[in-house]
């Protein structure tokens, strides 16, 4: 797991002596790499050791020592503020992430201030590393959000398309062209345009067959394209969903995935859950409880409650 990957195997932190060595063999290493690719966009390919030596003006056994003490200087670096992972995680839980991916994201920002840290600036290197640790998850965060923001922005708008649509063929008795679509809806054809092809690659990225005529309006077209159009948008928010329940514990998800038949199966009852999972009834009850308390508050902050209370009903 993350927090055992992330903090058990720790050293102590550095001393100013290890910061002041490990730095110079890290420089040393962006150095003798600098100077292979300079070597290989001159040769047009990729060079040898040898070559590599060669250019740097040194043995190829000095060559392998160079590396290999810059390469272990990074590992050292990196090992003694790891734990530092695991807590810095904490701060952004609840957004999205699972606490083992904002400790991937926040190790690439650890291994990159190794190679940004500069002894010359007085500052420690952890003081360092945990900035470039914080702005890395940081980054994750707001791009998770981002992702999901964009989802929900084309989910509304497909939800709004198609009401128009249903409204006015409840008053034609036909489907409205995409003009008349255009006008009601007072959306941009080129934009509705847009937002069919948009879904229709998410939900099949293969659908290569149409040619250039196809618009994505032909999609809607007949009643039974409706059905599709709906699935896609279930389907993106059960993926929203998906990102509320990895705030869950193991059993909190098993309990509700057992007794609201998440996965497809038959939903079962208190006691058939409790039966399965060899717990009481009344454990059963109160995992599945502090499961939906969870789960409910960000799916209020996240404007996904609605769908959860349809799920759970």
């Amino acid at each position: 797991m993350c927090r055992s990957a992330y903090s058990a195997q720790s050293l102590p932190p550095l001393t100013k002596e290890e910061e002041y060595r490990y730095f110079a063999d890290v420089q040393d290493l962006i150095a003798l790499e600098k100077k292979k690719a300079d070597l290989e966009v001159k040769l047009g390919r990729a060079s040898s050791y040898q070559e590599w030596a060669d250019h740097v003006g040194c043995s190829i056994c000095r060559l392998y020592a160079r590396i290999g003490k810059g390469r272990a200087a990074k590992r050292k670096m990196i090992a003694a503020n790891l734990s530092m992972l695991s807590s810095i995680a904490k701060e952004f839980h609840g957004h999205g992430l699972s606490h083992q991916e904002l400790c991937q994201e926040g190790a690439r920002g650890l291994v990159k201030s190794t190679e940004k840290f500069d002894v010359s600036h007085k500052a420690k290197f952890s003081t360092y590393s945990y900035y470039w640790i914080r702005e890395r998850m940081f980054a994750a965060v707001q791009k998770f959000q981002s992702i999901l923001m964009d989802g929900r922005s084309l989910r509304r708008r497909v939800a709004f398309i198609l009401s128009c649509k249903e409204e006015f063929h409840k008053i034609k008795g036909r489907n409205p062209s995409i003009d008349e679509l255009s006008t009601i809806s007072n959306i941009d054809i080129i934009k509705i345009r847009q937002t069919f092809f948009s879904v229709r690659s998410v939900r099949r990225p293969v659908e290569s067959k149409y040619n250039d005529k196809h618009t994505g309006w032909e999609q809607i077209q007949g009643p039974e394209s409706q059905s599709p159009w709906r699935g896609i948008w279930h389907n993106e928010l059960k993926m929203e969903l998906q990102v509320l329940f990895r705030t869950l514990s193991p059993r909190e998800l098993q309990v509700l995935s057992l007794r609201y038949g998440l996965h497809g199966d038959e939903p079962l009852s208190l006691f058939q859950t409790a039966a399965l999972l060899k717990l009481t009834h009344e454990a059963v009850r109160k995992s599945e409880k502090h499961a939906f308390d969870k789960v409910r508050k960000l799916a209020t902050e996240s404007g996904l409650q609605h769908y959860l209370c349809r799920i759970s009903n």
